[in-house]
């Protein structure tokens, strides 16, 4: 099976002017190397691989919404062990890149016929 991949820096609508992260010299060996991090995630009975700037941690830990959300993908933000952390509306991701792509097939598929 091919997974395919959704990019969260094509999906999600950037507010910032610059990378908030300084990438460190294993992160950037990686990137090198063709090294990305992919979160695997099932969605309408499909699997996708979200592929994400990096991973920091994986946490259990119940969330108290401080915020709504500012922009469309995101359900809304909370601080999680002492950070303000953005909760992704997957369905708004992941629909919106499976949406895209089919129209990209089709454009491309019509431009082979015509």
């Amino acid at each position: 099976m091919i997974l395919p991949l959704v990019y969260l820096s094509v999906a999600l609508e950037e507010r910032r002017q610059g990378s908030r992260h300084h990438r460190t010299a294993p992160a950037d060996a990686e990137a090198d190397a063709g090294v990305i991090q992919v979160l695997v995630c099932n969605h309408d009975e499909r699997t996708v691989g979200l592929v994400v700037e990096r991973i920091v941690d994986i946490v259990e830990e119940r969330v108290e919404v401080k915020s709504p959300a500012t922009r469309k993908g995101v359900q809304y933000a909370a601080v999680i062990q002492e950070h303000v952390t953005e909760l992704l509306d997957l369905d708004v991701i992941l629909g919106g890149a499976v949406q895209a792509s089919a129209l990209a097939n089709e454009e491309q598929f019509a431009g082979v016929r015509g």
